[in-house]
């Protein structure tokens, strides 16, 4: 499915005080704020890729109730702040997540579904979370989950009010030493939240999980909905200000063939089909079942049935079996060129 992406601003809200405001400044000049970490966790949801998560870090998707993936979409439901369709992704298969950036692309379709989440970092048993979450504290803001409001302040002054637009949702976390987190929240790519807080955690290999709808789990017990879609949502190994995550591109693949639509050799065809091995797919190969000729300048016409090899533009206008470029009279039949 093509994704498009409806972005609405909004006016930033900070909060960084004190000592904890210099240690964070150092924080930020001592590294590139704008690089990209590590991609550990991807969910594309895309057509092949359904419940597969594409870094291969973790488990496959496992939906739940009436959760679905349909059109490159998981679409997760509940009805106020009980999830009746959510999905999750056991077992990482890395070492200790500390410092991190959730990302997600999401269209809510119901603003009094609430208290969820479309990408959350859990332990599979056990209390510890870290969550995008929807309206659980403050009605239709957004905020940063945590397990007993440990990592959480109500820093967001503006309501959401898109219903059925997707809307690209982040939250970094940076160490700061000493137990100190700097955590920065952007709505499609503007900074909407930032504070210190003292309640550092981080997540060990198999005992974590990602989950999808609510904003944590325990045993027999789901915590918090969301009403809407998620196209994409990644999990990278390291802080992002949210220029950087506004930067992101969704992984969209239009053609099914698992590449990602900016990646595709031959857009509209699938890229792993290559009968003749020439490194050209076949549904754009000009010299299909030909390995060794190919098409050497370009022009669509296979090497060894062009007139004009090495010409990209000229043809043979006449059908003299001469190439224009070199045909002394380019509208009459003359190959013997008197």
């Amino acid at each position: 499915m093509r994704k498009t992406i409806i972005t609405t601003s909004l006016t930033a809200a900070s909060l960084l005080l004190g000592l904890a405001s210099e240690a964070s400044a150092a924080s930020i000049d001592a590294e590139d704020p704008t690089a990209v970490p590590e991609l550990i966790g991807q969910w594309t949801f895309e057509p092949g890729y359904e419940t597969v998560e594409t870094t291969g870090h973790w488990g496959d998707l496992v939906l739940v109730g009436s959760a679905s993936v349909s059109e490159g979409q998981l679409h997760v439901h509940g009805s106020g702040t009980t999830p009746t369709g959510w999905a999750y992704s056991p077992a990482f298969d890395g070492g200790v997540i500390r410092e991190k950036t959730l990302v997600s692309w999401v269209a809510l379709d119901d603003l009094e579904v609430r208290a969820g989440s479309p990408l959350s970092i859990d332990n599979i048993s056990g209390d510890n979370f870290d969550a995008i979450v929807y309206a659980e504290r403050q009605p239709y803001r957004w905020m940063a989950g945590s397990s007993y409001f440990r990592r959480t302040q109500d820093v967001v002054t503006v309501d959401e009010t898109a219903v059925g637009q997707t809307l690209q949702l982040a939250i970094s976390y940076r160490d700061l030493g000493a137990g100190a987190v700097e955590i920065t929240i952007c709505r499609d790519g503007v900074e909407i939240g930032h504070y210190v807080d003292d309640s550092m955690t981080q997540w060990s290999g198999a005992g974590a999980e990602v989950v999808f709808g609510p904003r944590h789990t325990l045993p027999n017990d789901f915590r918090g909905a969301i009403e809407g879609r998620i196209e994409e949502a990644r999990i990278y190994a390291g802080p992002m200000d949210c220029g950087a995550v506004g930067g992101l591109t969704l992984n969209v693949d239009g053609d099914g063939d698992g590449v990602a639509d900016q990646d595709d050799v031959c857009d509209g065809y699938d890229d792993a089909l290559d009968l003749d091995g020439d490194g050209t797919p076949d549904g754009c190969d000009p010299c299909l079942g030909d390995e060794a000729l190919g098409d050497g300048d370009g022009d669509g016409v296979c090497d060894d049935l062009d007139l004009c090899l090495g010409d990209d533009a000229s043809g043979d206008l006449d059908g003299d079996l001469v190439c224009d470029d070199f045909d002394n009279c380019v509208a009459d039949v003359n190959p013997d060129q008197l």
